[in-house]
């Protein structure tokens, strides 16, 4: 049930749920005759959705998330005795689909670096990862990076940060792993298996920034134009964000 309850809250603290959210509140009042309200309601909808979409906001954003888990170079990271790569980046496909390869996203930077780390520690740790069915879609991806079949223990099941702790901290109890996730998903997730996985000291290994330092940009300016990109960066660091609340809350 938390997991649902979850799910939903998170839905309405994200950018497309306020902004649905701030609609239906407009139609309301309109629907009342409360009509310079509702105006005033649409007016900071709409500039509340531009202000969610620059890049320059959603890198602020970003910062604080990720200002203490720079990227590291996968050689210069300490030694530990397994690499966990946290679910998220790989899509399964559908047995019944056409499609004979698993579908990668932005998060697919997790796999990928966790092949590094795999290949930086000497080729012989294991590598954990994890998800509902990851069975069916990351142990063959980290293969085509390099990573020894023998090696990779994929974790089914897990649906969130949470349930992944729970399910590692049983596995690894007194080992020392590197925790490879998302850079904004860090601070949650080292919170998180502190407090459910606490005999297992967790090194992080992030990757997938979002806020890259940059002297000489291209095209400085594109950072103040919405885009699409910028929404869904605002989105994924407003979840992070949330979750933070919670597990400090409770």
């Amino acid at each position: 049930m938390s997991y649902a309850i979850h799910k939903i809250v998170g839905f309405f603290f994200n950018p497309c749920g306020i902004t649905l959210g701030l609609m239906v509140v407009a139609l309301v009042l309109s629907i009342f005759r409360r009509r310079k309200i509702a105006i005033g309601v649409l007016a900071f909808d709409i500039a509340l959705t531009v202000l969610m979409s620059l890049q320059v906001v959603a890198d602020l954003m970003a910062l604080p998330l990720e200002k203490d888990y720079p990227p590291v170079r996968a050689e210069a990271m300490m030694p530990a005795d397994a690499i966990i790569v946290l679910g998220g980046g790989i899509a399964a496909i559908p047995k019944e689909s056409a499609q004979p390869y698993s579908d990668l996203n932005e998060a697919a930077d997790r796999a990928w670096h966790g092949a590094r780390l795999w290949k930086a520690q000497g080729g012989v740790l294991p590598v954990y990862c994890t998800s509902p069915d990851v069975s069916a879609s990351t142990p063959s991806f980290l293969q085509d990076l390099g990573v020894a079949p023998e090696c990779i223990i994929p974790v089914d099941g897990p649906r969130n940060t949470e349930e992944e702790a729970l399910a590692l901290g049983r596995m690894l109890a007194g080992k020392r792993a590197l925790l490879v996730t998302s850079a904004t998903h860090m601070a949650r997730s080292l919170m998180i298996f502190r407090r459910y996985a606490p005999e297992v000291e967790m090194i992080p290994a992030a990757t997938d920034h979002i806020v890259i330092d940059d002297p000489h940009p291209e095209h400085p300016w594109a950072r103040w134009l919405p885009s699409f990109d910028a929404y869904m960066y605002t989105n994924t660091i407003l979840h992070e964000y949330l979750g933070l609340v919670r597990y400090c809350l409770f």
